[in-house]
């Protein structure tokens, strides 16, 4: 039998340039089950990890929390000069990649509701299921590739993806920032696209 999971969350972008969400029923969800791109990808982290043992990286790619990691870990890495920080370019190059393919993409000043679906049938892992408080995980990169993100949030939440941070939005107030929202600010992912969010100038 098959168990499906629909969400929507509302994301506002007043980042000033495109912004890439990415969605998941739970941190701990199998990435596998969800990205084709995901078997390679997660071994080239795994060879970053190997010659990196320092840095907050996971030791692979197997749930979209550790995909999370990997990108928020990788700006000070790629930022040195060692032969790890060589070596993490074409790893998160391809994460930043294949996140902007499988997210849902929202224009400078758009908002935009994002959708998914899961299935969360006994045949899918564990954790797959663990969505009893109904949270669900955020993933957000810049369209530059530069920066990122992420957040757990209530479905149908809405969210402000501001030049300094995420912030909590005040419901049915386009732009409006909930008072009592701390922000969450953006991270450095070390690399930067080329004009038009599609390719990535900095291939180390």
């Amino acid at each position: 039998m098959t168990i499906e999971l629909s969400q929507e969350v509302h994301v506002i972008n007043g980042l000033g340039q495109a912004i890439y969400v990415l969605m998941a029923p739970h941190p701990e969800r199998e990435l596998e089950e969800l990205y084709a791109e995901v078997p390679l990808l997660s071994v080239r982290v795994g060879e970053v990890k190997s010659i990196a043992e320092t840095a907050d990286l996971p030791d692979s790619l197997a749930t979209f929390a550790d995909l999370a990691r990997f990108l928020k870990g990788a700006g000070p890495l790629l930022e040195s000069t060692s032969n790890a920080g060589r070596t993490a370019a074409g790893p998160v190059i391809a994460a930043v990649e294949a996140v902007q393919k499988n997210a849902t993409r929202i224009a400078a000043g758009e908002s935009v509701t994002v959708r998914a679906e899961w299935d969360l049938s006994p045949l899918s892992t564990p954790a797959a299921g663990q969505s009893e408080t109904g949270m669900v995980s955020l993933l957000i990169v810049s369209g530059d590739g530069a920066l990122v993100s992420d957040v757990s949030s209530e479905p149908d939440d809405y969210w402000l993806a501001a030049r300094d941070g995420l912030y909590h939005a005040g419901l049915g107030r386009a732009g409006a920032v909930d008072g009592t929202s701390e922000g969450i600010p953006w991270m450095s992912i070390g690399i930067s696209l080329n004009s038009g969010d599609s390719r990535i100038a900095n291939r180390g």
